[in-house]
């Protein structure tokens, strides 16, 4: 039995949420491949935590630019997913109106 309030889900908690797995999805994705290209990635970042402040404005700036980075592509594959669902319904709308047309009964002539 849960102890969450009626009408919550597991899955509207924040860190439990789609979004939230998908962010954490990513930065492992990321960070993996980095890691795989630069064996000493993390010990950078350690390095870089335990720096001066100006190193450590360096490391926010570089995740901020990367979660830039992240939001452009997703925010344009989202576009595009959008325009090719418009276009699939457009031609859904133009085969039923087609269909339709076709089943009109023809006029006769006067």
């Amino acid at each position: 039995m849960s102890n969450l309030p009626p009408g919550v889900s597991e899955s509207m908690i924040p860190g439990n949420r789609p979004e939230d797995v998908a962010e954490d999805a990513f930065w492992h994705a990321l960070n993996k491949k980095f890691e795989a290209e630069c064996p000493n990635f993390m010990e950078i970042i350690d390095w870089l935590h335990n720096e001066p402040p100006a190193l450590v404005e360096l490391e926010a700036a570089v995740d901020g630019y990367v979660t830039y980075a992240r939001d452009i592509g997703y925010e344009q594959g989202y576009a595009e997913g959008k325009a090719e669902a418009q276009i699939e319904e457009a031609l859904r709308v133009a085969d039923e109106v087609e269909r339709k047309v076709t089943r009109l009964p023809m006029m006769e002539a006067e």
